[in-house]
């Protein structure tokens, strides 16, 4: 089994989500990602810690439905077609991981075919993958889920390769939601139909 180095990126802590308005001569309408502000007389929009909220030329109030401190991405550099099962992010207490996309480099596949998989799993022992993939050549592929899936607190993603010969890199993306408002993890059979033998994929681009 190989070293495996897990690095985790953390945007820098900002403003809490939520806006105080104050001043509204006028109701507003705030909607999922934009209000259009235009007419309305707002003395002022500020955050909890005073920061103001930007507005378009246009008159749109700009919003973010997910508070950005709690995105997550991670990644691991050390796959070798070794069997590795790498533990690659632990949930937090408290919290659910919604797992919304990943991403693997081969940068080494002189023997492509069958035998040479990438996996990913919520168990330690990499089986019951949520995904699995086969590459035909060197390159990137990335894997979107949609909604993305849920790994609930105290539970880790985890990464493997077989093949023996496969060299590759790992990257995931996702963002972390209050445990009680996904407190249910995506189960292997939900992504693996029972007709269907290989886990269900969702390819972005190659």
């Amino acid at each position: 089994m190989g070293e495996h180095t897990t690095h985790e990126a953390r945007p820098r802590r900002g403003a809490r989500s939520g806006w105080l308005i104050a001043g509204l001569a006028a109701g507003i309408l705030l909607a999922p990602t934009a209000a259009v502000a235009a007419g309305v007389s707002v003395y002022s929009l500020v955050g909890p810690n005073g920061t103001k909220a930007a507005v378009t030329k246009a008159g749109q109030l700009q919003t973010t439905t997910i508070d950005p401190t709690m995105f997550r991405a991670f990644s691991d550099y050390g796959f070798t077609g070794l069997n590795e099962c790498a533990r690659e992010f632990t949930v937090p207490h408290g919290k659910s991981l919604i797992l919304t996309d990943v991403s693997w480099d081969v940068w080494r596949d002189p023997t492509p075919g069958s035998g040479n998989d990438v996996w990913l799993s919520t168990s330690p022992s990499c089986n019951a993958p949520l995904m699995d993939w086969n590459p035909g050549a060197i390159g990137a592929q990335e894997f979107s889920f949609g909604q993305g899936l849920v790994v609930t607190q105290g539970h880790s993603v985890y990464a493997s390769s077989t093949g023996g010969t496969l060299g590759a890199e790992f990257y995931a993306h996702g963002y972390l939601v209050p445990s009680a408002d996904a407190p249910n993890p995506t189960s292997y059979s939900a992504v693996h139909p029972a007709s269907a033998r290989t886990p269900l994929l969702h390819r972005v681009r190659g």
